[in-house]
């Protein structure tokens, strides 16, 4: 794997957890005090949808690259889809222990 095949993927993984933080946070923290009492509680079923979306998108981009690079630990897919930032964390673990195996070999 070429340095910048490795950049791309960490830009993209980076790009798509920070903006679903980001829309978490706001839902959580910032709409609250901006807007009636009322509107609270859609505001945090918006929120889990939000973190719920960016999981599932996270978990299909992580399954994907899984498959470019004949990768196999099924258990980091399904972390990926409770936990995107640990999963995601793990994917890389993973994938960087291989680019050893294999330019150590």
């Amino acid at each position: 794997m070429i340095d910048k095949d490795f950049n791309t993927l960490v830009n993209k993984y980076a790009i798509l957890l920070f903006v679903g933080y980001l829309l978490t946070f706001l839902f959580n923290s910032v709409l609250p005090r901006l807007l009636a009492e009322e509107v609270f509680s859609n505001l945090f079923l918006i929120s889990g949808m939000i973190t719920l979306i960016t999981n599932i998108v996270a978990l299909i981009l992580v399954y994907r690259d899984f498959k470019r690079y004949n990768l196999k630990n099924n258990l980091i897919i399904v972390i990926t889809l409770f936990f995107s930032l640990v999963g995601v964390t793990m994917f890389f673990i993973t994938l960087n222990n291989e680019i050893k195996k294999t330019y150590t070999c």
